[in-house]
Parts: C-alpha cells; sequence; structure tokens
C-alpha cells in the first residue's frame, strides 16, 4: 500500500534523525545532503557542496551550490527546521527565500563579497568563484529545499535574471519527494512484442556456452528498432 504524504514525511524525518547520528552531522546537513543525493541520483543536478551562510544582517543566505562545466552555476537554499508537523510553505516564504538567495549571488558577483569573509570559510571559496567566473556565468538555478508542502495557491516560478544572469526558480518539497520516491519504486516491466511492433524477431546466437549458470545471447539490434 502506497504511503501517505505525511507516512512520508514522518518516515522522512526519522530517517534524517537517524542518519545524522551515524555520520555525526547536523540535522540541517543530513537533510541537505539526503534531498541532494536523490538531485543527483534523478539527473537534476550533477553534484551538491554543502556551504552555509547567514549573516545575522544583509538578508543573505545560501545553503550549498554546484558548477558545471557548461557554465551553469546550481546555488540551494534550505527551508529546514526540523519540523515535526507537515505544514504548508506559503508563496511569501518562497519568496522571502529566494530573494535572500539572490542577494547572495549579487552580493558575490557585484559587491565583490569575498573580500569581506574570513579567507578559511567555505563561504569566501564559493563567493570568490562567483566573482572570478562572472564572465562564464551562462545560466542560474535557484532551488529551494523545503521539508514542507508548497501551498496550492503557487501554480508556476516564472523564470527571470539575476544580476543580468537567466535565471530559473526551482522548489523540491517534501510532496515532489514522495512523488519521485514513488514513481521509482513502482516501475512497471517494459515489454516489448516485436513481432507485433516490427513483423519480426530479432535474431542471436547464444553466448553462454560451457555454462549452465545462466543464459546469454548476442544480438544485433537494427537502428530502426531502437530508435
Amino acid at each position: 500500500m502506497e504511503q501517505t504524504a505525511e507516512e512520508f514525511f514522518h518516515n522522512f524525518r526519522q530517517e534524517l534523525l537517524s542518519g545524522a547520528e551515524a555520520h555525526g552531522r547536523f540535522q540541517l546537513d543530513e537533510f541537505m545532503e539526503t534531498v541532494a543525493d536523490e538531485l543527483v541520483e534523478t539527473g537534476f543536478t550533477e553534484g551538491f557542496e554543502l556551504c552555509h551562510y547567514r549573516p545575522p544582517q544583509g538578508g543573505m543566505r545560501v545553503d550549498g551550490y554546484w558548477f558545471n562545466d557548461e557554465g551553469n552555476l546550481d546555488l540551494f537554499v534550505a527551508d529546514f527546521d526540523f519540523r515535526t508537523e507537515l505544514v504548508s510553505l506559503t508563496r511569501t516564504e518562497l519568496e522571502a527565500a529566494f530573494k535572500r538567495l539572490s542577494k547572495f549571488f549579487e552580493a558575490s558577483i557585484d559587491r565583490d563579497l569575498a573580500v569581506d569573509l574570513e579567507v578559511t570559510s567555505p563561504v569566501y571559496g564559493l563567493a570568490k568563484q562567483i566573482a572570478d567566473r562572472r564572465g562564464g556565468i551562462s545560466s542560474l538555478n535557484l532551488i529551494l529545499l523545503s521539508e514542507r508542502t508548497l501551498s496550492g495557491t503557487v501554480q508556476s516560478l516564472p523564470e527571470g535574471e539575476v544580476a543580468g544572469i537567466p535565471a530559473s526558480y526551482h522548489v523540491w518539497d517534501i510532496l515532489r519527494l514522495h512523488r519521485q520516491h514513488s514513481s521509482r519504486s513502482h516501475k512497471e516491466p517494459l515489454d516489448l512484442d516485436f513481432v507485433q511492433m516490427f513483423g519480426k524477431g530479432i535474431a542471436s546466437l547464444p553466448a553462454h556456452l560451457g555454462s549452465d549458470a545462466y543464459q546469454s545471447f548476442l544480438i544485433v539490434m537494427p537502428a530502426d528498432f531502437l530508435a
């Protein structure tokens, strides 16, 4: 029987708690790493590096990033407080989170944020990379990872620009994670009838000679079949 969103949330929360204890990490770090691993596995992002920055003043925040070789930068921000109940993330809260993330990027690329940071801090490296790659950043993905459910009033997230760089906005809330897990655990077998589809089968040669442990066959797949 498929889990409800509530059940998924509570199970996910318990797994985070166990994972944080096992890995000796803060719960926020465990949350970010767990969700990021999911996004890498699905191909949504190529990688992830933790990098927390939330100064007392300035209205900025970042929790992770990834540069790829094509000039794209993924910036991550967390909505996480290890909540005990599944609650809604409103549009106002969503926009505020993206604004803090955007301000971090703007400060890094336009106002040399790195010069005000400790050289040994992880965020210094990120801010300096953004400044150094100013001319090579072709697109920006702003990604919010949330333990809440996105309000149904949020129908779409329009693309825009941040510091003159084309930007797109993405939310991975608990419902989206739930759907991802559900789809992965309910994949149906793919059965193709080549005779019915193409009028003939595929010739094959046995390739398991001398072995009774398994059967294997050598085939040549016609290009039109493969297409």
